[in-house]
C-alpha cells in the first residue's frame, strides 16, 4: 500500500503572511532601498544613510527582504536578485516601483478588510468604498502609476507596427 504525502500548510501560512510581504516591499519602494543598492551602497549603514532611514531598520528590512528573494545576502552586504535589479531599480528601463503607489492604495486594501460581508452581499459592503465609479479620481492615480507597466506591450506593438509598415511599403 503507497503512504500518502502529508499535505502541508506553506500555502496557507505563505497566503496569511501575503500583507507582509507587500507591505516591506513598499516601505523598501518608498525608501528607493533597491535603487540605492543597484546605485553600489550595499551595507545596512550605507543603506540607512542615503535612505535617511535608521541602520537597524534598514537592516531588518532588508534581511527580511533576502528571506523572501527580492535581496541576497554575503559578509553583511546586500545585492539585488535579479528580479529586483530588473523591475525594483528606478535604474532599471523596467521599473515597476510606481504600480506600487497603485495597488497598495488604502482605498484599495480598505475594501479586503470587509471582503467577507461584500462576498455576502454579492458586492461591496456597505462600509466599502465603490472605487470603479467612472469619476473617482483614483483612475488618475491608476493611469500614473500603472503606465511602466505598460511599456514592454508598448514596445512589442510599436516593432509589430514598424514591421507592418515596411512590410505594406
Amino acid at each position: 500500500m503507497p503512504t500518502l504525502a502529508m499535505p502541508s500548510a506553506e500555502i496557507v501560512f505563505d497566503t496569511l503572511f501575503a500583507y507582509q510581504r507587500s507591505a516591506a516591499l513598499k516601505s523598501a519602494i518608498e525608501l528607493d532601498v533597491f535603487t540605492t543598492i543597484d546605485a553600489g551602497d550595499r551595507t545596512a549603514s550605507a543603506i540607512a544613510a542615503r535612505c535617511g532611514a535608521s541602520e537597524r531598520g534598514i537592516r531588518i528590512l532588508c534581511d527580511f527582504l533576502t528571506t523572501i528573494g527580492l535581496l541576497t545576502k554575503s559578509d553583511g552586504t546586500y545585492h539585488l536578485a535579479p528580479e529586483s535589479a530588473a523591475f525594483l531599480s528606478k535604474r532599471s528601463p523596467a521599473y515597476l516601483g510606481t504600480t506600487a503607489r497603485f495597488l497598495l492604495r488604502p482605498e484599495l486594501k480598505l475594501n479586503f478588510e470587509v471582503l467577507t460581508e461584500a462576498v455576502r452581499r454579492g458586492g461591496v459592503a456597505p462600509s466599502g468604498d465603490n472605487n470603479v465609479s467612472d469619476e473617482n479620481p483614483i483612475w488618475v492615480e491608476f493611469a500614473r502609476s500603472m503606465g511602466p507597466m505598460m511599456v514592454p506591450a508598448a514596445h512589442g506593438i510599436a516593432a509589430l507596427v514598424a514591421g507592418t509598415a515596411q512590410s505594406a511599403g
